[in-house]
């Protein structure tokens, strides 16, 4: 393989380096949720957080030049399979009406229902996990799914989260902690 180190060369990558892996990851929310340890056990995908720094644009005479103004933190989807037990849409259904009373179409206040999350993505070695560390998260959108006769697939429940801001730990330097 091209650029690999496979016999005694000192050129080329070493064929003894791992790569992350999609499937070494775990989300928590912290804080008093109605999302448990036990459903957070059934969550199929996540995505990670994305950050926008959105350019300004200075014009003078025939030209442009640009700078960077805000940034923004893009909304991430949790992707869980709809158990049974323990019953993931009513979970999610609680975690939603925290944010929104439904049955008296009334917000809450941002004290009440904006908790923090970590997304831990971890090594090879399972020792000192990459963590991000997302601040005020929220549901701002939940899809159950649809019903259909013809298909045999399990049902999912699509979760997106809106956060104010993240922070990440690389968990791959010596001596490096989760979170403090």
């Amino acid at each position: 393989m091209p650029g690999f180190l496979i016999s005694g060369s000192e050129f080329g990558k070493g064929n003894l380096s791992e790569v992350r892996r999609k499937h070494r990851w775990f989300f928590s929310t912290l804080g008093t949720t109605q999302i448990t340890t036990e459903a957070l056990l059934w969550l199929k995908s996540a995505t990670k957080p994305e950050i926008e720094i959105l350019p300004l644009e200075m014009h003078f005479e025939q030209e442009r030049a640009w700078q960077a103004g805000k940034h923004q933190w893009n909304d991430i989807e949790l992707v869980w399979y709809d158990a049974e037990q323990p019953d993931i849409s009513s979970v999610v259904y609680e975690w939603l009406n925290e944010t929104l009373n439904i049955d008296r179409a009334t917000m809450a206040t941002p004290a009440t229902y904006k908790r923090d999350g970590q997304l831990e993505h971890q090594s090879s070695s399972m020792k000192s996990p990459d963590v991000w560390r997302l601040y005020n998260i929220w549901p701002t959108r939940v899809n159950w799914d649809s019903l259909d006769y013809s298909d045999s697939n399990f049902l999912e429940v699509k979760v997106t989260l809106k956060y104010d801001r993240a922070t990440f730990k690389p968990g791959n330097k010596p001596g490096s902690l989760l979170l403090e």
